[in-house]
């Protein structure tokens, strides 16, 4: 009977525990108990594959709402609580996340055709119909914004009638429509456009999020002319959406959010730039005040039943010791996983004690099996063992060390920090980040501006010279025409001297006209033409060449594809090209002109099957004057032209090349049509 009872008991506490943890949960997290424990589960290896596989995701959302997110005028940088939280997101998944601002139509169309991963928006009916729902991670509330001579609009019924002016695609119109409100819409691409529409007296009241009105309220000075509503006119979840059927991004992102809620981010982020914590928090305090007392009463009696001796709470303290020490080690080790380059703790011995994901990454070693195993067992470690001078020096003086080390294809900035005990250093922090990307950008700005300074110099220079060059021209003309009448002959060798001299002004004076010519070779008239149709208009004039020369050609270009650039910049880039690849080739081969499109941009190649560029070649490809022909071959500026018209189109020109393989050029312009 008193077993009975007691287990009575238990089901009825653990009934009751798992009720108030249920509505606990709900009014905290917006969950319940089972999407709770679900959604706190790590990421699964297919969710991992999945963030891997893409690299990056990217977000499209408003860029003039603040402020939840908008471009600051003065900075130019992207701001507000969502940009906020989204980089919070970004680091508790581990992905970088690319921000794309734009208008908020365009931010919804983006997202609906797929260039966009992920938006922040208001929940609706017609909406679920478009994208796929994350969980909430915040509130908004809406509001009107209406002239103060015209008279305060307080609720729905005073927008009756009335000239509404709506940023386009705005939850609020949805709203209006629901609430079956008739009026005449006004429609903005902004909320800032919205208020200046509704001074200018284009409209009677704006509505739309409440923080944002209230902002740009403040921010235009304009509290003698306009007034914001007292009263709440809807107050609805704003949520992470993404395309329709994108089940596996939703529950990640899931996973994501609830660390946030569990980290409270959104209050953080709130008090940060509102110094408030509504209107966008969700619950009640003392709601959850009375939950949490209800649920010590019921945890207190668990205890007073469960634990009976003092052998049970023992057990409970050190289960309690056991699993605080676990979570500060979890929080540990989430902030080494979410750094972004590679971090490692070494002994003495040189042996691996811990390490982050990105060198398990690296490797392609689980963390298991690196630990305890030398740095001196793996090749792609190899830049810190011929370096090991730096660690010893560490290890010795205990002073932190950095420097950047050539390795591979790659450039890495390696930091050593010591690790102490009782004054002695017992371990090295190694970090190791790879720079390689900073350095090309780096190299790629010194280059454009080194080709800048060197175009204006080369232009003056070239109308300096050509005057001394005019002048031997003259002399040249006098002296081969100076004997008197019935005179013998000038000597064959005299003669011969003068005719080397007109062709030396003729190729000096062909080398400045290009020179002249690539400052004006195209204006900024821009034509929509077929990529196809120029290609095979430039093929079908090369054709005695290709024939004499034992090339053969291929176009690989969509014929539908249709370019809005300059056409005669383009022709100027691919005769340069094609030109180049001919020479590229002295016992024949295929030369080939591709294009494939991503979004709006075009990706040109022009390749062929040549004798390849050297390394050490490649860095000064687009260098004025520079060649690897042989005399009389080439003037070094063919490709100098061809970069600077890349530039002047607002595009990047890349080269790969293997000697003895052949070379590829790959022009990547925006513009499709």
């Amino acid at each position: 009977m008193r077993l009975a009872r007691t287990v009575g008991f238990v089901v009825v506490l653990a009934c009751a525990i798992l009720l108030i943890a249920n509505y606990l949960v709900e009014n905290t997290y917006g969950l319940n108990l089972k999407e709770y424990v679900r959604y706190s589960a790590d990421y699964t290896s297919e969710e991992k594959d999945y963030l891997k596989s893409h690299g990056r995701l990217i977000y499209g959302t408003d860029a003039s709402s603040p402020p939840l997110s908008y471009i600051d005028p003065r900075s130019g940088q992207y701001k507000g609580i969502v940009i906020d939280y989204v980089n919070s997101l970004s680091v508790e998944l581990g992905i970088e996340i690319e921000f794309v601002p734009s208008v908020w139509s365009d931010a919804l169309l983006k997202l609906k055709e797929g260039e966009t991963d992920l938006c922040d928006i208001s929940v609706s009916p017609e909406r679920a119909e478009t994208y796929s729902f994350a969980h909430p991670i915040y509130r908004l509330r809406g509001a009107i914004l209406s002239r103060r001579d015209a008279g305060p609009i307080q609720t729905l019924a005073g927008l009756r009638g009335k000239r509404i002016i709506l940023t386009k695609g705005d939850y609020a119109e949805d709203f209006l429509h629901d609430a079956g409100v008739k009026a005449t819409f006004v429609h903005a691409d902004s909320q800032a456009e919205s208020i200046a529409l509704l001074l200018a007296g284009k409209g009677d009241a704006v509505v739309g999020d409440e923080p944002v009105l209230l902002y740009y309220l403040n921010q235009e000075q304009a509290h003698g002319q306009l007034s914001l509503s007292d009263r709440t006119l809807y107050e609805q979840d704003v949520v992470l959406a993404t395309r329709k059927g994108n089940d596996r991004l939703v529950s990640i992102i899931n996973k994501g959010i609830l660390h946030l809620k569990k980290a409270d981010i959104i209050n953080r982020l709130q008090q940060k730039w509102m110094g408030v914590t509504s209107p966008i928090e969700e619950g009640s305090n003392q709601r959850r005040a009375l939950i949490w007392t209800m649920a010590s009463i019921v945890l207190l009696a668990a205890v007073a039943f469960l634990f009976q001796t003092v052998h049970q709470r023992m057990k409970e303290e050190i289960a309690k010791r056991t699993e605080e020490i676990a979570y500060r080690k979890l929080e540990l080790e989430k902030i080494l996983e979410n750094i972004p380059y590679m971090i490692f703790i070494l002994d003495h011995a040189r042996k691996i004690l811990n390490a982050n994901f990105s060198l398990e990454k690296y490797l392609g070693t689980a963390r298991e099996k690196l630990k305890e195993h030398s740095i001196a067992e793996f090749p792609e470690l190899a830049f810190l063992t011929e370096n090991d001078a730096m660690v010893e020096g560490v290890f010795r003086d205990g002073e932190s060390r950095e420097a950047q080390i050539p390795f591979r294809d790659s450039i890495l900035r390696v930091a050593l920090y010591p690790v102490e005990d009782k004054d002695q250093v017992v371990n090295i922090i190694v970090t190791v980040k790879d720079v390689t990307k900073e350095k090309e950008d780096e190299s790629k700005l010194i280059l454009e501006n080194k080709m800048a300074a060197i175009g204006e110099l080369a232009t003056g220079m070239a109308h300096e010279i050509r005057n001394p060059l005019g002048l031997i021209r003259s002399y040249s003309y006098l002296i081969r025409n100076a004997q008197p009448q019935g005179a013998a002959a000038q000597p064959e060798s005299i003669a011969s001297y003068l005719t080397v001299i007109d062709n030396s002004i003729e190729r000096a004076n062909t080398i400045i006209s290009n020179l002249l010519n690539f400052s004006r070779l195209s204006g900024d008239e821009r034509d929509t033409f077929s990529l196809h149709a120029l290609g095979t208009e430039l093929f079908a004039l090369g054709r005695k060449t290709y024939e004499i020369a034992g090339i053969e050609t291929a176009l690989d270009v969509p014929e539908t594809l249709l370019l809005h650039s300059n056409l005669e910049s383009m022709k100027h880039i691919l005769i340069n090209l094609l030109s180049n690849a001919i020479d590229a080739m002295p016992e024949g081969g295929t030369l080939r002109l591709a294009a494939t499109t991503r979004g709006a941009n075009a990706f040109i190649t022009v390749s062929d099957t040549g004798v390849g560029i050297s390394e050490e070649h490649i860095k000064s490809l687009f260098l004025p004057f520079f060649t690897t022909k042989g005399p009389n071959k080439g003037t070094g500026l063919g490709l100098y032209i061809v970069y600077n018209e890349v530039q002047k189109l607002g595009g990047e020109i890349s080269v790969k090349t293997k000697p003895g393989e052949g070379t590829a050029f790959t022009v990547r312009l925006r513009g499709v049509a």
